[in-house]
């Protein structure tokens, strides 16, 4: 889920507006900018602070031993990471983030894990983990980077058959108001990340995304549903008679309701977006 969207108003601390579409534009580079004193704003508030600590207790709930290695993928300030160590001791922890202000404060909430800065996807990356943690995502892909992303997937030629049907598609449950160009390029740019996640998965091992919901991910259309198997990477049955490449098989997926999803709220002014939360979906690397 790409959030992009309207102009936000600041809290206190920084009295001026955000345009989100300009400030995302810039690339990741945006979070070592304004976007990212947001985004640290946001990920300590209070309800932040419950989700992770929920989401470390799904992921102990489902794991049936200590994975040896994790990974947080695009890991921010560390808030989840933090979270997840309290409850797996004896796990070595990986961060890796593109900004620089972020993994400082990753570093000081867990200084016994390794950090590591570099703009992601990164398919060089050489990390091997038994589990990939990606929350709450929002990868900013600069407008110059098509030629990375097409080296990677992105022009694969079942996925583009199997993005084009579902971006054209009508939804018959919901009112369809994304363009589907846009929607097009955005869950092929989500396929080519996940490429990333399952590069940095040990085979067999688990990936668990956190993803901004309004609603159950069992209760997501039939054509959202497609989408998001798609883009994570997880879509098993061929669509118009073309399957795409299969990365992870769907395991299970728990919904909370949060206030988190106001994050959403404030990068689309959409209302629709001011009730719901999030799901953990755990997905095993084939």
């Amino acid at each position: 889920m790409h959030l992009r969207g309207k102009a936000f108003k600041q809290p206190a601390w920084q009295n001026r507006m955000i345009n989100f579409d300009d400030e995302l534009d810039k690339g990741q580079e945006s979070y070592n900018q304004v976007v990212g004193k947001w985004w640290l704003s946001q990920a300590d508030d209070r309800s932040h602070k419950i989700a992770y600590k929920k989401i470390a207790q799904e992921i102990r709930l489902f794991c049936k031993h200590e994975p040896e290695t994790i990974l947080d993928f695009a890991c921010g300030g560390g808030q989840l990471l933090a979270e997840v160590a309290k409850l797996f001791p004896k796990s070595k922890f990986i961060g890796v983030d593109g900004s620089h202000k972020m993994l400082e404060k990753a570093k000081e909430r867990l200084p016994q894990a390794t950090f590591i800065e570099t703009y992601l996807p990164d398919f060089k990356l050489k990390e091997k983990a038994d589990l990939v943690i990606f929350c709450f995502p929002n990868i900013a892909p600069g407008e110059d980077c098509e030629d990375f992303y097409n080296e990677h997937g992105y022009q694969h030629p079942d996925d583009a058959k199997v993005a084009k049907y579902l971006s054209e598609a009508k939804d018959p449950e919901e009112e369809e108001t994304d363009d589907p160009e846009e929607l097009y390029d955005d869950i092929l740019t989500d396929k080519v990340i996940s490429r990333n996640l399952r590069q940095l998965c040990k085979d067999g091992g688990m990936c668990v995304r956190v993803t901004y919901s309004n609603a159950k991910r069992a209760d997501l259309s039939k054509l959202g549903q497609l989408r998001t198997d798609f883009e994570e990477g997880c879509l098993a049955l061929p669509v118009d008679g073309v399957k795409a490449e299969q990365l992870f098989s769907f395991e299970e997926s728990i919904y909370k309701t949060s206030k988190v999803i106001l994050d959403v709220y404030h990068q689309t002014e959409d209302e629709d977006d001011k009730t719901g939360g999030y799901f953990v979906s755990f997905l095993r690397a084939i």
